[in-house]
């Protein structure tokens, strides 16, 4: 009876559930070309001269979950990659950013370098520059004059849940996430600036890398 059952015939499979399987597969594949959320990071990077000439203190801003516009003085500073990621996915959020401030005084007296990361837009007014430097969220060092050791590194991490309030993933995916073209409705800045002992004439040099980590999501296929 055994050696019997050994040559019976496998039995063949239904091809309708083996069609059925491949369209279902097909499919599948048709709407996940990529995954639903991917999570990277993308770098900016500014090197320029700062100067406020009226007064012993300046202020420049950057706004790194305004993903494609971070530096608004300039205007579309989206970082490399950031448009060909949106082109996939309908959505981001900023998790985290990691700033490295490099700086160069060209004063001819010490200046006190900061660098902070407040929840509202302070824009080009630094009437508040003493509220950023007691801020928990403030790194500072003071530099010599240009003939001097003249130069400081600063670098600090800030993540979106601080400002947030809170961790859960619905109020960050709600409040802090954006699109290609729209902001998100809460936003978070990085302002630098330099505070010195006189009225400054000669300004600073500075080089900042932002190396944010944004999670896309709401893949979109691209259409065939």
């Amino acid at each position: 009876m055994s050696q019997q059952r050994r040559k019976q015939k496998p039995r063949r499979k239904n091809r309708r559930n083996i069609m059925r399987q491949g369209v279902r597969e097909l499919s599948w594949h048709g709407r996940s070309l990529g995954p639903p959320r991917y999570s990277t990071t993308l770098r900016f990077n500014k090197a320029s001269f700062h100067l406020n000439a009226v007064a012993q203190y300046s202020n420049i801003r950057f706004e790194p979950t305004y993903a494609y516009d971070i530096d608004p003085t300039v205007g579309s500073t989206a970082m490399p990659g950031f448009t060909e990621y949106m082109g996939l996915y309908r959505h981001y959020r900023v998790r985290s950013v990691v700033a490295r401030l490099s700086v160069a005084n060209k004063e001819l007296f010490p200046s006190l370098i900061w660098m902070t990361a407040v929840n509202f837009d302070p824009g080009a007014d630094t009437a508040n520059y003493q509220n950023y430097l007691s801020s928990r969220e403030t790194v500072k060092k003071y530099v010599g004059p240009a003939s001097g050791m003249n130069q400081c590194t600063l670098v600090r991490r800030w993540t979106t849940d601080a400002f947030a309030g809170s961790s859960t993933r619905l109020r960050i995916q709600d409040d802090y996430s954006g699109s290609g073209t729209t902001a998100p409705v809460n936003n978070w800045w990085i302002a630098i600036g330099a505070y010195g002992d006189a009225i400054q004439v000669s300004g600073f040099s500075y080089s900042i890398d932002l190396d944010i980590t944004i999670e896309f999501f709401e893949f979109s296929a691209p259409s065939v």
